[in-house]
């Protein structure tokens, strides 16, 4: 009918701060309304919950994070939808932890809202790590100039480093172990679970999100429940 793609007023009228939005910009827009941010805001809204000691998991947002706190340095899983996001979450976890720098950064799987705040990190000198099917494709969306709209990476002049996992790995500094375990699914290609043995957390995207209980048909849940 006429009138179906009319632009409100209400969104018309929105102030419109610094860069706009650009590329899968539905999604990202929608991420920057959730928990009550007004449209067109780009300052995420980041709250930690402590989850065992040294153990964040970073929420406010569609999307989720952990941070863990080794003896010298800390693991983030999960770096999720855009820069702004990244630049938040990192915010957050250098205020929890200081002096101690973010060495890796683990993907759960490629899909660009849960890998597109990875550069942000790799510009701080973190070390992207990703199930090694999709080493190629991290390594060639991190070396991208990002001309379109220049972020931290693509002005950092830092060479980006890439660590592929096969069925799994560790990531210990001898008193804390964050394994990485492989999860053949169907929902994606190369995707990873990270799990804390001696705190009995698992953080898992996509396949099964907490507290519902998932359908006995659900192929993704099985995959989940088959991996622990």
């Amino acid at each position: 009918p006429e009138g179906s793609f009319d632009i409100a007023q209400e969104v018309r009228d929105a102030r419109e701060p610094g860069q706009r939005i650009v590329g899968q910009w539905t999604l990202r827009r929608a991420h920057l309304g959730v928990a009550g941010q007004a449209w067109g805001d780009p300052e995420p809204n980041v709250v930690a919950d402590e989850v065992a000691p040294g153990v964040l998991h970073i929420r406010g947002g569609s999307h989720h994070t952990m941070a863990v706190e080794m003896a010298d340095h800390v693991i983030v899983v999960e770096a999720p939808l855009l820069e702004e996001r990244s630049e938040a979450v990192i915010a957050l976890i250098e205020e929890s932890f200081p002096d101690k720098p973010i060495r890796y950064v683990v993907t759960t799987h490629f899909h660009f809202d849960h890998s597109g705040g990875i550069r942000t990190y790799v510009a701080k000198g973190a070390t992207s790590v990703v199930h090694e099917s999709i080493v190629p494709f991290i390594t060639a969306a991190l070396q991208s100039p990002g001309t379109v709209r220049p972020d931290m990476l693509g002005q950092a002049g830092v060479t980006p480093v890439v660590e592929g996992v096969a069925e799994s790995m560790d990531l210990s500094d001898g008193t804390r172990t964050v394994q990485l375990w492989h999860v053949p699914n169907e929902h994606a290609t190369g995707m990873l679970m990270a799990y804390l043995p001696a705190e009995k957390i698992a953080f898992v995207s996509d396949l099964y999100s907490p507290p519902a209980a998932p359908g006995a048909d659900n192929a993704n849940a099985r995959a989940f429940y088959d991996r622990v």
